[in-house]
């Protein structure tokens, strides 16, 4: 055995005499290149996830149920105590603390990548709002562009993107306290206005709506809503291509 080898085993040894757990010993392997992170990855492991060693020559994979020649193929408490009780005590404090350790690094690592989102979610924002506001001035630069040189036209074609005026449609505005009194004056009161106004109830109810007002199905004239042309007739907005 070379001497390199016997050293690095050696220091292994005082790795695990010193209560390093096995991921810590293989993490150590990869640390000073004895074996890559894939393979340290690849490395075969029990159904709790334990890195499972071999005891000879090969790997024996075993449950904490089975014995191979009077001990388990990885770290455990009762091979390393060698039947002592007091021993065994020992270890399982240190485990515990190891396991309450390990917890404690993951709240840590979970509260700094908290705070770390945090601030990307902040720079996110900024950076988006001023983005948002050029974005805002130069779409306002291209209304005017096209209300100043092509006033007469719906759209117009520029290199890299279309400008469009989107006529927008009428809205039906609502007088809540009138219509609200017109339903509780029909039979059907408990459809059209069962504890609030049901404004889908009555507009079923509803023949046709105009600037003026609407017509029920049965010919009444109701002034309680009416169309109301939007407060610009188009919408401008520009289409990248």
């Amino acid at each position: 055995m070379s001497t390199k080898r016997t050293e690095l085993e050696e220091h292994l040894d005082a790795l695990a005499t010193g209560g390093a757990d096995l991921d810590a010993i293989y993490a150590e392997l990869a640390r000073v290149g004895e074996i890559t992170a894939e393979e340290y990855e690849a490395l075969p492991r029990d159904g709790a996830g334990r890195i499972i060693i071999a005891t000879a020559d090969e790997l024996v994979a075993t449950s904490d149920a089975e014995v191979v020649s009077g001990t388990r193929g990885y770290f455990n408490i009762r091979d390393r105590a060698a039947g002592d009780p007091a021993a065994a005590f020992t270890l399982a404090e240190w485990a515990l603390r190891r396991y309450r350790a390990a917890l404690a690094e993951v709240a840590e690592v979970d509260e700094a990548a908290a705070w770390r989102q945090a601030q990307v979610e902040a720079w996110r924002a900024k950076e988006s709002q001023k983005a948002t506001r050029t974005a805002e001035f130069f779409e306002g630069v291209l209304d005017q562009y096209m209300s100043d040189f092509a006033s007469e036209e719906r759209s117009v074609v520029l290199p890299g993107g279309k400008l469009k005026l989107i006529k927008q449609r009428e809205n039906i505005e609502w007088d809540e306290p009138g219509a609200t009194a017109w339903a509780l004056a029909q039979d059907d009161v408990d459809d059209l206005a069962p504890r609030k106004l049901s404004r889908s109830a009555v507009k079923a109810r509803l023949a046709k709506i105009s600037n003026e007002g609407a017509v029920t199905d049965d010919g009444e004239a109701v002034a309680f809503v009416r169309m109301v042309p939007p407060a610009m007739r188009d919408k401008f907005s520009v289409e990248l291509t």
